[in-house]
């Protein structure tokens, strides 16, 4: 088969005779239809690649074979039609990763996709579904939404601020926190203000304003205490910390951002940070960072997962808008175009 291998130091190639992947007992074979970027993945290949890993997060397509030991509770059977991510040049597995024709994945990682919704579209969905259940859910304590609940926030509805609502996160999260029923403040480039509209955002600001976190407080009435940050930088981190109410005994204010930010520019805000990896339930090292198996992360994301199905099923959901290409060697130019930073208000996707 073919994929995307590690070749050498910021180096992957298409490679046309892969072995095919082995299938362990927790995990299914999946005959790949599409597949979706993220930023992870080139930033894995330039800078912690491991020589013979297989790149790629996102991916779409058809279950062909179950492990020994899947619970059938997952629900899953021969011929579903499912998305999902997988550990993108893992060193420590190289047939890990979904830029392949055929991949063996953990099988409670797994969307069951709607008949209506195309694999292209459904190969948007995995790994910000995963930001969205660690960062929001996990970390921040929602409450989680049911497929019964409304979009329509009270009056009174608590603020939430989405930083990066237009990004492949930030419309989903938009999405699962107005299923939660918090009204949503959201930031990002005026070309982007109709697509986060669309997603339900109450109020949306230009995330280069320089009155920025005032308008947010103001918007909040002085009462922000919750952020997600899907940009995570040091200039998001300040205006993040600073659109926050002031300190209070009676408030509990909390940050999280896509990965470990140390300090915060405030100590009186908890900090918070997601890792999808960790939702595979297997141990790993990035860096110097050890981070040992998370059968908790697991079991919630898993869980998670069926909810987004049911959700999806019920069209309470919408997919970051995909533009779409095809083949392996498409995949490497896209890898170009998000290193060059060429992308915004879509995820690039490719069928297979």
């Amino acid at each position: 088969m073919k994929a995307i291998k590690i070749v050498g130091s910021r180096r992957a190639k298409v490679m046309a005779r892969v072995p095919m992947p082995e299938l362990a007992g927790d995990c299914v074979l999946i005959k790949t239809m599409a597949v979706a970027l993220n930023p992870t993945d080139w930033k894995h290949i330039d800078f912690i690649s491991t020589k013979g890993a297989t790149a790629g997060c996102d991916y779409s397509g058809i279950i062909e074979e179950i492990g020994s030991d899947v619970d059938p509770a997952h629900g899953l059977q021969v011929g579903d039609r499912v998305a999902g991510f997988n550990h993108g040049c893992n060193g420590e597995n190289l047939s890990d990763g979904s830029f392949a024709e055929y991949i063996a994945v953990k099988a409670h990682i797994n969307i069951k996709l709607p008949d209506w919704m195309s694999f292209e579209d459904g190969a948007t969905l995995a790994v910000g579904i995963t930001t969205v259940a660690q960062g929001m859910y996990q970390q921040l304590r929602l409450p989680l939404p049911s497929p019964a609940s409304s979009i329509t926030a009270a009056d009174d509805a608590q603020p939430i601020l989405i930083y990066g609502g237009s990004t492949a996160t930030g419309t989903l999260a938009i999405q699962f926190a107005k299923l939660s029923g918090f009204k949503v403040i959201t930031t990002c480039s005026p070309h982007n203000f109709s697509l986060v509209q669309e997603r339900g955002a109450d109020h949306i600001l230009d995330h280069n304003s320089p009155t920025l976190a005032k308008d947010i407080r103001d918007l909040a009435g002085n009462e922000l205490c919750i952020v997600l940050d899907c940009i995570t930088t040091g200039e998001s981190i300040i205006k993040c910390c600073d659109a926050l109410a002031p300190s209070s005994p009676n408030r509990k204010l909390q940050y999280c951002g896509l990965f470990t930010v140390g300090a915060l520019p405030r100590s009186d805000v908890e900090a918070g940070f997601t890792m999808s990896y960790t939702a595979l339930g297997e141990s790993f090292q990035k860096w110097d960072n050890y981070y040992p198996g998370s059968s908790e992360d697991a079991r919630f994301v898993g869980d998670f997962m069926k909810l987004t199905s049911k959700l999806l099923e019920e069209k309470k959901i919408q997919n970051h808008p995909a533009e779409v290409g095809s083949g392996l060697e498409g995949v490497l130019k896209g890898l170009d175009r998000l290193r060059k930073e060429d992308v915004s208000g879509v995820k690039l996707v490719y069928s297979l």
